[in-house]
Protein backbone atom coordinates (compact mmCIF):
# COMPACT_ATOMS: atom_id res chain seq x y z
CA UNK A 1 0.00 0.00 0.00
CA UNK A 2 1.23 3.49 -0.77
CA UNK A 3 -0.22 6.96 -0.73
CA UNK A 4 -1.01 8.41 -4.13
CA UNK A 5 -0.24 12.04 -4.79
CA UNK A 6 -2.55 14.07 -6.99
CA UNK A 7 -1.44 14.11 -10.60
CA UNK A 8 0.33 17.30 -11.63
CA UNK A 9 -1.41 19.45 -14.20
CA UNK A 10 1.35 18.55 -16.69
CA UNK A 11 -0.06 15.00 -16.80
CA UNK A 12 -3.48 16.36 -17.77
CA UNK A 13 -1.86 18.41 -20.51
CA UNK A 14 0.05 15.31 -21.67
CA UNK A 15 -3.19 13.29 -21.79
CA UNK A 16 -4.90 16.00 -23.85
CA UNK A 17 -1.92 15.97 -26.23
CA UNK A 18 -2.10 12.18 -26.58
CA UNK A 19 -5.83 12.39 -27.28
CA UNK A 20 -5.34 15.11 -29.89
CA UNK A 21 -2.78 12.95 -31.72
CA UNK A 22 -5.14 9.93 -31.76
CA UNK A 23 -3.17 7.83 -29.25
CA UNK A 24 -6.13 7.29 -26.89
CA UNK A 25 -8.89 5.01 -28.18
CA UNK A 26 -10.61 4.19 -24.87
CA UNK A 27 -10.66 6.32 -21.72
CA UNK A 28 -11.96 5.16 -18.33
CA UNK A 29 -12.91 7.92 -15.87
CA UNK A 30 -13.51 7.05 -12.23
CA UNK A 31 -14.35 9.30 -9.32
CA UNK A 32 -13.54 12.54 -11.13
CA UNK A 33 -15.32 15.30 -12.95
CA UNK A 34 -12.40 16.98 -14.72
CA UNK A 35 -14.58 18.80 -17.25
CA UNK A 36 -16.09 20.77 -14.35
CA UNK A 37 -13.20 20.73 -11.87
CA UNK A 38 -10.33 21.82 -14.10
CA UNK A 39 -10.11 25.29 -15.64
CA UNK A 40 -8.96 23.75 -18.91
CA UNK A 41 -11.55 23.82 -21.73
CA UNK A 42 -9.18 21.89 -24.01
CA UNK A 43 -9.96 18.79 -21.92
CA UNK A 44 -13.67 18.84 -22.76
CA UNK A 45 -12.81 19.35 -26.44
CA UNK A 46 -10.32 16.46 -26.30
CA UNK A 47 -12.85 14.10 -24.66
CA UNK A 48 -15.10 14.57 -27.69
CA UNK A 49 -12.27 13.17 -29.84
CA UNK A 50 -11.86 9.93 -27.85
CA UNK A 51 -13.72 7.15 -29.70
CA UNK A 52 -14.96 5.49 -26.49
CA UNK A 53 -15.24 7.13 -23.05
CA UNK A 54 -16.45 5.08 -20.06
CA UNK A 55 -17.60 6.86 -16.91
CA UNK A 56 -17.74 5.05 -13.57
CA UNK A 57 -19.16 8.04 -11.69
CA UNK A 58 -22.12 7.36 -9.43
CA UNK A 59 -23.91 10.48 -10.71
CA UNK A 60 -24.27 12.04 -14.13
CA UNK A 61 -22.03 15.08 -14.08
CA UNK A 62 -20.42 17.24 -16.79
CA UNK A 63 -17.78 14.60 -17.60
CA UNK A 64 -20.18 11.64 -17.52
CA UNK A 65 -22.51 13.53 -19.87
CA UNK A 66 -19.77 13.28 -22.52
CA UNK A 67 -19.23 9.54 -21.97
CA UNK A 68 -20.29 6.82 -24.37
CA UNK A 69 -20.95 4.32 -21.59
CA UNK A 70 -22.07 4.95 -18.00
CA UNK A 71 -21.24 2.20 -15.51
CA UNK A 72 -22.18 3.77 -12.17
CA UNK A 73 -20.01 2.82 -9.24
CA UNK A 74 -21.33 2.31 -5.72
CA UNK A 75 -21.48 5.41 -3.54
CA UNK A 76 -19.04 5.80 -0.64
CA UNK A 77 -21.43 4.20 1.85
CA UNK A 78 -21.85 1.14 -0.41
CA UNK A 79 -18.16 0.59 -1.24
CA UNK A 80 -15.10 -1.34 -0.17
CA UNK A 81 -11.70 0.25 -0.42
CA UNK A 82 -8.80 1.73 1.48
CA UNK A 83 -7.00 5.02 1.98
CA UNK A 84 -3.33 5.57 2.73
CA UNK A 85 -2.86 8.97 4.37
CA UNK A 86 -0.03 11.14 3.08
CA UNK A 87 0.87 12.33 6.56
CA UNK A 88 1.02 9.94 9.48
CA UNK A 89 3.59 9.14 12.14
CA UNK A 90 3.50 5.46 11.15
CA UNK A 91 2.45 3.32 8.18
CA UNK A 92 -1.35 3.45 8.11
CA UNK A 93 -4.10 1.99 5.92
CA UNK A 94 -7.64 3.22 6.65
CA UNK A 95 -10.50 0.87 5.87
CA UNK A 96 -13.43 1.77 3.68
CA UNK A 97 -16.25 -0.70 3.98
CA UNK A 98 -19.92 -0.66 3.09
CA UNK A 99 -22.42 0.33 5.72
CA UNK A 100 -25.43 -0.31 3.49
CA UNK A 101 -26.35 -2.44 0.51
CA UNK A 102 -26.32 -0.72 -2.88
CA UNK A 103 -29.57 1.16 -3.36
CA UNK A 104 -29.50 0.86 -7.15
CA UNK A 105 -28.17 -1.62 -9.69
CA UNK A 106 -24.56 -0.43 -9.42
CA UNK A 107 -21.29 -2.33 -9.38
CA UNK A 108 -17.89 -1.40 -8.00
CA UNK A 109 -15.40 -0.24 -10.59
CA UNK A 110 -12.86 -2.75 -9.31
CA UNK A 111 -15.33 -5.62 -9.81
CA UNK A 112 -16.09 -4.41 -13.36
CA UNK A 113 -12.40 -4.31 -14.24
CA UNK A 114 -11.71 -7.70 -12.63
CA UNK A 115 -14.63 -9.26 -14.55
CA UNK A 116 -13.32 -7.70 -17.75
CA UNK A 117 -9.84 -9.12 -17.09
CA UNK A 118 -11.38 -12.54 -16.44
CA UNK A 119 -13.32 -12.39 -19.72
CA UNK A 120 -10.24 -11.30 -21.68
CA UNK A 121 -8.13 -14.10 -20.21
CA UNK A 122 -4.46 -14.60 -20.96
CA UNK A 123 -1.93 -12.09 -19.62
CA UNK A 124 -4.63 -9.67 -18.49
CA UNK A 125 -6.29 -12.32 -16.33
CA UNK A 126 -2.90 -13.36 -14.95
CA UNK A 127 -2.12 -9.76 -14.01
CA UNK A 128 -5.53 -9.36 -12.30
CA UNK A 129 -6.35 -12.85 -10.94
CA UNK A 130 -8.76 -11.88 -8.14
CA UNK A 131 -12.43 -12.87 -8.46
CA UNK A 132 -13.60 -9.62 -6.82
CA UNK A 133 -12.50 -6.50 -4.98
CA UNK A 134 -12.81 -8.06 -1.52
CA UNK A 135 -10.47 -10.92 -2.48
CA UNK A 136 -7.97 -8.35 -3.77
CA UNK A 137 -8.12 -6.39 -0.51
CA UNK A 138 -7.75 -9.54 1.59
CA UNK A 139 -4.66 -10.63 -0.35
CA UNK A 140 -3.05 -7.20 -0.18
CA UNK A 141 -3.67 -6.99 3.57
CA UNK A 142 -2.30 -10.51 4.11
CA UNK A 143 1.10 -9.11 3.10
CA UNK A 144 0.97 -7.00 6.30
CA UNK A 145 0.62 -10.10 8.50
CA UNK A 146 -1.66 -12.96 9.45
CA UNK A 147 -5.13 -12.11 10.74
CA UNK A 148 -5.03 -8.52 9.52
CA UNK A 149 -8.34 -8.72 7.61
CA UNK A 150 -10.56 -9.11 10.69
CA UNK A 151 -8.71 -6.35 12.56
CA UNK A 152 -8.82 -4.12 9.48
CA UNK A 153 -12.61 -4.41 9.39
CA UNK A 154 -13.13 -4.25 13.16
CA UNK A 155 -10.76 -1.34 13.90
CA UNK A 156 -11.36 0.62 10.71
CA UNK A 157 -7.87 0.09 9.36
CA UNK A 158 -4.34 -1.06 10.05
CA UNK A 159 -1.39 0.88 11.44
CA UNK A 160 2.06 -0.01 12.72
CA UNK A 161 2.31 -0.25 16.51
CA UNK A 162 5.31 2.06 16.81
CA UNK A 163 5.68 5.51 15.24
CA UNK A 164 8.14 5.64 12.36
CA UNK A 165 8.66 9.34 11.75
CA UNK A 166 10.09 10.38 8.41
CA UNK A 167 11.42 13.67 7.22
CA UNK A 168 8.76 15.28 5.04
CA UNK A 169 9.55 15.59 1.37
CA UNK A 170 8.39 18.79 -0.29
CA UNK A 171 5.75 18.48 -2.96
CA UNK A 172 6.59 20.08 -6.26
CA UNK A 173 3.85 22.42 -7.35
CA UNK A 174 2.57 22.02 -10.87
CA UNK A 175 2.28 25.26 -12.81
CA UNK A 176 -1.24 26.60 -13.02
CA UNK A 177 -2.86 26.61 -16.45
CA UNK A 178 -3.00 29.96 -18.19
CA UNK A 179 -6.28 31.66 -17.42
CA UNK A 180 -7.87 34.46 -19.37
CA UNK A 181 -8.73 37.11 -16.81
CA UNK A 182 -11.99 38.92 -17.27
CA UNK A 183 -11.72 42.67 -17.03
CA UNK A 184 -13.02 44.12 -13.81
CA UNK A 185 -16.20 46.11 -13.99
CA UNK A 186 -16.06 49.73 -12.78
CA UNK A 187 -18.64 48.89 -10.11
CA UNK A 188 -16.61 45.98 -8.73
CA UNK A 189 -12.88 46.69 -9.19
CA UNK A 190 -10.46 43.96 -8.24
Amino acid sequence: FRALLPSPFAQVQELVGRIQTGQVQVLFIHGLNPVFELPYPELAEALAQVPYVVSFNSAVDETAAQADLLLPDHTNLESWGYHVPLLADRPTVSALQPVTRPLYDTRSTADVLLALADALGGEVKQALPWPNEVAFLQEQLAALGAGIWSGFRRQGGWWAEQPQPESPTPLTAAPAPPLALASASPDYPL
